[in-house]
This record gives structure tokens, C-alpha cells and sequence, in this order.
């Protein structure tokens, strides 16, 4: 998992800040997030029903301080400015308007508020996919048949100049668009404008 709530990210927000994740899934983040962060607020929402249920399911321990829901990207259900933070990982390539969306996350941040959008890289190598699976629970044997498959399924993925051109035409402010360390991803950090 991308250790996607980390210091860079929290840095000069409050303890309690409320962080919004956008296409949660089950609910790993928000968990992970929740233990290490145990003041902040985590909001998530997801369009799969069975996926909202796991992570609720996950979550009945801290309802104080998570909420998950089912919802689009493009319709987020919250009032403007209300987030310090929101984060979405790998969620962004099944938007049908990735704008639209990340107009959305803009919408429900406070001013000067930071996101951080992470998606698959649709430019990685075979020799990239190849490291990434060599850290993962799959037999060695079996990495050569799967690598060409990961590598087909990544090329919906988000390319440097797509990231970069959406940062610009929303005006994030402090836009970054690099690649993390670890999975074949690429990472667009910013916040919104004052």
C-alpha cells in the first residue's frame, strides 16, 4: 500500500484535520490512516456498494471518527471547503470526466487545502512492472507470465503530461507530478488555490 498519508501530506494541517478519500474501495487506506493519525476525521466514498459495506464493515470500531459512502466523484455529497486534505488512489482512470472529478475534489477542499491523486502509469516499462511484482507475493516462476498482462492493464493509467496539463488548467497551486516510490504509479500533489 502507498504510504499515501505521511508527513509531506499532513505537514501544518491540524490534528483533527477531516480528510476526504476519494474511491476508498474497502477501506485500506482510511484504516491505515486512522491508526496512524488517530484525531484526524477520514471521510471515504466509493461507487461499489459491496466495496462501501467492506469498509464499513472494517471501520465499526472508529464511526467517530470515519464515515463511508456511495458516491460518484463527479457528485461528491459535501459542502464546498470542508476538507483539509483529500487523497484518491488508482480511482481517477474510471471517472468518466477525470476534469469534472478533480474539479469535484477543488470544490469540498478548503482554501489552500493539499490533494494528493495517485494513478497507474500508462508509460511504465515491462522492467518496471517486473520490479514491482518481485515485491509482491507472487512466485517467481509466475512473474514473467503475469508482468506483460500488468503491463497491458496499466497503459489506462495517467501519463506525465496528462497529470501535468490537468494541474495546470485547474490551477493547483505547487502542482507536483512525479512517481512514487514503489508501484508503476504517478503522483499529482498540490493544493487549492487561497
Amino acid at each position: 500500500m502507498l504510504p499515501v498519508l505521511n508527513s509531506a501530506l499532513l505537514s501544518g494541517l491540524p490534528p483533527d484535520a477531516s480528510v476526504l478519500d476519494v474511491g476508498c474501495g474497502g477501506g485500506h487506506l482510511l484504516l491505515q490512516s486512522a491508526e496512524a493519525h488517530p484525531s484526524m476525521r477520514l471521510t471515504g466514498v466509493d461507487l461499489d456498494r459491496s466495496q462501501v459495506a467492506r469498509a464499513k464493515s472494517r471501520s465499526q470500531h472508529l464511526k467517530r471518527r470515519l464515515d463511508v459512502a456511495v458516491a460518484s466523484a463527479l457528485e461528491l455529497p459535501y459542502e464546498e471547503a470542508v476538507f483539509y486534505a483529500v487523497v484518491s488512489i488508482a480511482s481517477i482512470k474510471h471517472w468518466p470526466d477525470p476534469a469534472g472529478g478533480m474539479r469535484e475534489i477543488l470544490r469540498v477542499l478548503r482554501p489552500g487545502g493539499r490533494l494528493y491523486v495517485v494513478e497507474v502509469f500508462a508509460e511504465c516499462t515491462i522492467e518496471d512492472v517486473s520490479a514491482f511484482l518481485s515485491t509482491l507475493p507472487v512466485p517467481r516462476w509466475l512473474q514473467p507470465v503475469v508482468a506483460p498482462q500488468m503491463r497491458k492493464l496499466l497503459q489506462t493509467g495517467w501519463t506525465f503530461q496528462a497529470a501535468e496539463a490537468l494541474a495546470r488548467e485547474l490551477g493547483i497551486v505547487d502542482a507536483t507530478v512525479e512517481r512514487p516510490e514503489g508501484p508503476p504509479a504517478i503522483a499529482l500533489s498540490g493544493a487549492k488555490p487561497r
